[in-house]
């Protein structure tokens, strides 16, 4: 209640989370507010979730749990969103890469989203959804960053027809 108060209040604001939150509604943050977790996240609580067009100042900590892929959306004030926010689950790395990928869902608002992935070696067991056009998955250089298929990898996700090759995959 006293966050989504907070949410409601004209002017900038900045909210230092000071407790977990618990998300049973979708809430907006507007471009004037910045959203401090500290070291507090925000939880699905059943049908939650989150806009975020204004700043959401953590670094690569996670602070989202329990949420899906399109659950979390938004410009994050600065049009850049980390995996890690979403939580990295052991060789499963491409669960909350494709969450942070979706954040960019809103396309009809005209923004763009950078996911950023850290230097380290990224294990993926699924396709990364790159279907957005709004979205750009940026590494942190050269022989820095690394997708690597885990031996849960299902090659039958992977078809011919999308790499542009007629027959089986």
């Amino acid at each position: 209640a006293q966050f989504q108060a907070a949410l409601l209040e004209s002017g900038p604001i900045t909210l230092h989370l000071r407790a977990d939150i618990t998300l049973t509604a979708i809430h907006t943050v507007g471009t004037d507010k910045v959203i401090i977790p500290d070291n507090y996240r925000f939880i699905q609580g059943g049908s939650g979730g989150l806009i975020c067009m204004g700043t959401l100042d953590k670094g690569r900590d996670q602070v989202f749990s329990g949420f899906v892929a399109g659950d979390i959306t938004g410009t994050f004030g600065s049009n850049l969103a980390y995996p890690e926010w979403w939580g990295l689950t052991d060789g499963r790395h491409d669960v909350a890469i494709n969450c942070a990928v979706k954040a960019a869902r809103l396309v009809s608002s005209g923004f763009g989203l950078r996911v950023s992935l850290a230097t380290r070696v990224y294990d993926v067991a699924a396709p990364i959804d790159l279907a957005s056009t709004a979205v750009a998955l940026v590494g942190s250089g050269r022989n820095l960053t690394f997708l690597r298929a885990t031996t849960a990898w299902d090659a039958k996700w992977v078809k011919a027809e999308q790499w542009g090759a007629p027959g089986d995959p």
